[in-house]
């Protein structure tokens, strides 16, 4: 995989998560559970 493919994927997978938060509830509530069970886990 080139580097101009790596960032456009990155890219597109960036707009699709911030799309997805905004205008799906059910979606931004599973993120954030996820996020929140991930920094509890990992907290020193």
């Amino acid at each position: 995989m080139t580097l101009r493919n790596y960032c456009l994927l990155c890219g597109a997978g960036s707009i699709v998560t911030i799309l997805s938060i905004l205008y799906v509830p059910g979606v931004a509530d599973a993120f954030e559970s996820i996020l929140l069970l991930f920094l509890m886990t990992n907290a020193n």
